[in-house]
């Protein structure tokens, strides 16, 4: 949420409130802004001062809540190299070049009038 936002200000009652900065300023408005402009970022940066020993704590924090919660990796045992098993054939070829059992064959599907495209 802006500062404007808050209290709602629109154009009008900015123009307003200038003026009336004017009247009671005159000459010296540019210097009493840039003089608040000036406090204004002071203030930002010693409130930013106080805040980053905050901030590196709290990321601080989640880095060992994540390597709390990420479980070591397992090792895997050592074993014996075993043999692979030769591969099986996934197709099945009628000629008999492989052992591959055929396809199961399906029954038919029942009618149903529904499937068919309506008679032009």
């Amino acid at each position: 949420m802006t500062f404007l936002a808050l209290f709602d200000l629109g154009f009008t009652e900015l123009l307003v409130v200038g003026f009336v900065a004017l009247l009671v300023f005159g000459g010296e408005l540019p210097d009493v802004l840039r003089n608040a402009g000036r406090a204004y970022a002071k203030i930002r940066r010693s409130l930013g001062e106080v805040a980053k020993p905050v901030r590196d704590e709290i990321r601080q924090l989640h880095r060992e809540m994540d390597t709390e919660a990420r479980p070591a990796p397992k090792a895997k045992p050592k074993t014996a190299s075993t043999p692979t098993p030769p591969p099986t054939p996934t197709r099945y070829e009628p000629d008999g070049s492989n052992d591959a059992a055929p396809p199961p064959s399906r029954p038919p599907a029942p009618f149903d009038p529904f499937d068919e495209p309506p008679p032009v």
